[in-house]
């Protein structure tokens, strides 16, 4: 199993892509989660090379659709999808996460959920020429934002190359049964977000929801001190032999110093 950091833990300084990827090299991941808007304004080629240079893999790179707004943003997501592939294909990123909008499943009509399925059919299709998986975030405020809602979509789409980003954080948050989430949607699994919280009690769920990548995160914190417990999550996981990459997503400050002590939690956690 490999780890990776999502570089968008880095969101607040003003270090560049090609500053980043040395460091989480250093740190000792196996890999870097590239959010998108640490592409703008990089050569693909350049960091293909240097992602080559710090022995690190592209796990995932993360921009934002919307496939349930208006039509026009849905055309722009589906056009945005082919800068995308293109650059994943040309770093050797194996996925794409996929943000469907900001529509939740129970609140979506048919309208929209059937003109998202429609884009996912034809942004997979365009993906699949590359080898590149179409990954949607199990996310508040999204088609995939329950488990009944993942597979919904999954089904209506229909297609092999559309698995789950599973932030299990987020399902736990509206389940509260991590090893039950993962024994419903394994099979569908492509990449896990890890990330915890300590929330004080009797709060609405979902809290854990960065609305704007510039938002502050309600009570994020470490792995091992968090509300969702772990511990049985991740030896589920490792029990289960998953191929995919664990992304460590930290949204709170010291992101090195954090960084460092998450991928020896997991490290531990999975040599156990």
């Amino acid at each position: 199993m490999k780890i990776s950091l999502c570089s968008i833990g880095f969101r607040r300084t003003a270090q560049t892509l090609s500053e980043i990827i040395p460091i989480v090299a250093a740190i000792g991941f196996d890999g870097i989660e590239i959010w998108g808007e640490h592409f703008a304004g990089t050569d693909p080629r350049e960091i293909a090379a240097l992602l080559s240079d710090s022995n690190l893999e592209a796990s995932m790179i993360s921009p934002y659709f919307d496939l349930t707004g208006t039509a026009a943003a849905r055309e722009k997501s589906v056009s945005d999808a082919d800068g995308f592939i293109a650059y994943a294909e040309a770093i050797d990123a194996p996925r794409i996460r996929v943000f469907t909008g900001v529509v939740g499943s129970l609140q979506a009509d048919r309208e929209q959920f059937d003109a998202c399925a429609k884009a996912l059919r034809e942004v997979c299709d365009k993906a699949a020429s590359s080898g590149v998986t179409m990954a949607p975030e199990t996310h508040p405020k999204t088609l995939v934002d329950t488990v009944p809602g993942s597979l919904a979509l999954l089904e209506a789409v229909d297609r092999p190359n559309l698995k789950l980003n599973l932030d299990i954080y987020h399902l736990w948050e509206i389940h509260f049964d991590p090893v039950a989430v993962l024994e419903w949607l394994f099979e569908h699994t492509a990449h896990v977000h890890a990330k915890n919280a300590k929330i004080p009690p009797n709060s609405h769920y979902p809290l854990l929801h960065d609305q704007q990548a510039s938002q502050d995160i309600i009570g994020v914190t470490p792995m091992a001190e968090g509300n969702m417990p772990y511990t049985g999550f991740l030896r589920s996981l490792k029990n289960k032999d998953f191929k995919g990459y664990v992304s460590v997503e930290w949204f709170g400050p010291d992101v090195e110093k954090t960084a460092a002590s998450e991928l020896a939690y997991l490290r531990d956690s999975f040599a156990d």
